[in-house]
């Protein structure tokens, strides 16, 4: 079975992305997390990433929480 990225086929079909990731500044990390709801389960998902955009570490967990703001600061915490 073959994974799907969305994001991947849209950047190789040339589709103008308007929100872009920006790398942080110059001896700096920058951590990002989002959150995913279904009837199954919640999760959370963080990364971080250094100045020059590579990943330094990452982590996807379930989740309790049935509020976004909450599930990202539960991200940004645990991540």
């Amino acid at each position: 079975m073959r994974i799907q990225w969305p994001l991947i086929e849209l950047m190789q079909a040339g589709t103008q992305l308007l929100n872009v990731w920006k790398t942080p500044m110059p001896g700096w990390m920058k951590i990002n997390c989002d959150t995913a709801f279904k009837e199954s389960g919640n999760a959370v998902f963080g990364v971080i990433r250094n100045d020059k955009g590579m990943l330094m570490d990452g982590a996807a967990r379930e989740s309790a929480a049935d509020d976004k703001p909450v599930a990202e600061a539960i991200a940004v915490k645990e991540g």
